[in-house]
């Protein structure tokens, strides 16, 4: 990855369905074609986390990492995108 990404973060992973959320580390990913990849400075919980672990449901593959609500700054791009630069807070 480029310079000052890490390539490990931590993440709350749902394992399997109806399991408890657990923190773990995991790969930084990749941003692949028309997509940003942004380093997170604020996540938090809503609804739909619960919702996912309490009844299987709004996911089609485990583990499922929680926190959908997230802001922070674009810190690197795929392939084709035009729309964001780096440093822009989303």
């Amino acid at each position: 990855m480029a310079t000052g990404i890490p390539t490990k973060q931590k993440a709350l992973v749902l394992p399997e369905a109806f399991a408890q959320w657990v923190i773990r580390e995991i790969d930084v990913p990749h941003p692949g074609p028309g997509e940003i990849l942004v380093r997170v400075d604020a996540a938090g919980l809503n609804p739909v986390d619960w919702f996912v672990q309490k009844y299987d449901r709004f996911n089609s593959q485990y583990p499922v990492i929680g926190g959908w609500e997230a802001a922070g700054t674009v810190v690197q791009l795929g392939e084709g995108v035009t729309t964001f630069i780096i440093g822009d807070k989303v």
